[in-house]
């Protein structure tokens, strides 16, 4: 790698850099304080195959999706768990009919 690519060091009163979000609860926008990190995991991977374009829906077009995203089975399972014949606005809604924690920062 040329030498101009690498990147610079942190400085000594500068936090070290990561790629992996920051779950210090003192650190605004860190991860959710009472989701372990396998949760919060799971979560964001139940996002990658639900397009934020196809809420509101409902069970069925969201078992749907998920098919049409190559979603694997263990993630179409899941969502075939949700009550039907009811709306959800968003990932975290399907999270929390699941029956798993509400992302509750602070």
């Amino acid at each position: 790698m040329a030498e101009w690519r690498e990147p610079e060091p942190s400085g000594e009163d500068e936090p070290g850099v990561s790629f992996r979000p920051h779950t210090d609860p003192t650190f605004a926008g860190g991860g959710a304080l009472n989701m372990s990190d396998a949760e919060r995991e799971s979560r964001s991977r139940l996002g990658v195959y639900l397009r934020s374009s196809i809420f509101p829906a409902d069970r069925d077009t969201l078992v749907a999706e998920a098919r049409s995203t190559s979603a694997p089975d263990d993630v179409v399972t899941e969502l075939t768990r949700l009550p039907a014949r009811r709306d959800y606005t968003n990932v975290a809604a399907v999270w929390s009919a699941l029956g798993y924690p509400a992302d509750e920062r602070f």
